[in-house]
């Protein structure tokens, strides 16, 4: 599997890097394989395992050449304090939370591995961004200034942020200065994406549309979190019997939304939906070993 995904990297950059491979809709009509921050970081979290797993260096060159990518051919400009949002993409200059912290996460978990200054300089600012754009509640807003802010809180999106920030913390080798943005930031999405069955919520202010990948990311954000004193075993166990009893079709897929007038959209998507849930359920069983 780890050969398949070098071969189905974008071949157009030196640099390892990885998009959609289908056409698909931003600000604009974004061609198959544009190289996308969140797609290609998640991809380094991968060879990361398998390095960790198998110790072959093979793994971990290759996020080496992601972390190459992330800071020589994604665009970001810095702000006055010198701190910066890497883009969503290789071509736009978006300042969007989830991508860039995501990003700054495997530049720190690369640098714990070879110590490469480089990474962790960057990876630094990065997570500087985002740390101040917090808002006083906790939240953090899908995009930030110098970008429109249309005030966009979601649930699997503060997930990610809140993903990014423990893989920081659990791979930082000197102090780690984001813990009170943690605990604000969990303390947040506690209190405003949880109906009064444990439901996922998809925005704070309304319960429905209940998505799969809402469902799916709460369960790997509270597994990552299961040693916070705000996350209890009894949450986690009550989202992962929510997901399965009302999402899970006995062929083996999940579907995609519950609306509030308990329509079902049966359709099962594999990035989307299936991909997420599986890698959902590895981390919720795998909780105590991942944050050792």
């Amino acid at each position: 599997m780890a050969g398949e995904l070098i071969e189905l990297r974008n071949k157009d950059f030196k640099n390892l890097c990885w998009g959609q491979p289908y056409r698909w809709p931003s600000n604009q009509i974004m061609e198959p394989n544009v190289p996308r921050t969140t797609v290609t970081s998640q991809v380094a979290a991968a060879f990361l395992d398998l390095y960790e797993y198998y110790r072959e260096s093979k793994y971990l060159e290759y996020a080496q050449s992601i972390c190459r990518f992330f800071i020589h051919d994604l665009n970001y400009t810095r702000d006055m304090d010198g701190h910066f949002c890497f883009s969503y993409t290789s071509e736009d200059h978006y300042h969007v939370h989830n991508p860039s912290i995501l990003a700054a996460s495997i530049l720190y978990r690369t640098h714990f591995h070879d110590g490469n200054e480089e990474w962790i300089r960057f990876g630094y600012d990065a997570a500087k961004f985002t740390a101040k754009h917090q808002n006083e509640d906790g939240s953090w807003y899908y995009r930030s200034k110098p970008d429109k802010v249309r005030k966009v809180i979601d649930n699997y999106h503060t997930g990610f942020v809140l993903e990014g920030f423990r893989d920081i913390k659990t791979y930082s080798r000197s102090g780690f200065e984001f813990q009170s943005q943690i605990d604000a930031g969990l303390a947040y999405y506690l209190e405003n994406f949880f109906g009064p069955n444990s439901e996922p919520k998809y925005r704070p202010e309304k319960i429905y549309p209940i998505d799969i990948q809402a469902c799916a990311q709460t369960i790997i954000t509270l597994s990552m979190y299961h040693d916070h004193e705000l996350v209890t075993e009894s949450l986690l166990s009550k989202v992962v019997d929510y997901t399965l009893q009302n999402f899970y079709d006995k062929e083996g897929r999940f579907y995609y939304r519950i609306y509030a007038n308990n329509k079902i959209d049966h359709s099962s998507f594999i990035r989307w939906g299936d991909s997420w849930m599986i890698r959902a359920m590895g981390v919720f069983e795998n909780r105590h070993r991942n944050n050792e």
